[in-house]
């Protein structure tokens, strides 16, 4: 089993059996505020950030900042449509 949590200005925790791994800016989150997860089919882990969006996969993590994209500071809301489109919005949905 594999759990995931976000944590108020610290980041995230993945935990798998006994171990815990934490992830935060130092390991590539593009921000330590985390706001929710998508589980993606390919078993990536989307993290919504304040200031941006993070891909967690086994191979690394990837950033995509709202500074190019959103209009608004925080991602609150983050899924993935049937044709495995992801979605992203400002506020909860």
């Amino acid at each position: 089993m594999v759990r995931v949590d976000g944590t108020e200005g610290r980041g995230a925790y993945r935990q798998v059996g006994s171990q815990l791994v934490h992830y935060s800016t130092q390991e590539g989150l593009v921000n330590n505020f985390v706001r929710a997860f998508l589980q993606g089919r390919d078993g990536s882990v989307w993290i919504a950030t304040d200031e941006g969006v993070s891909r967690w996969r086994l191979k690394g993590i990837t950033q995509l900042s709202n500074a190019r994209w959103a209009v608004h500071f925080s991602t609150r809301s983050i899924l993935e449509d049937r044709n495995g489109d992801i979605w992203m919005a400002p506020t909860e949905v």
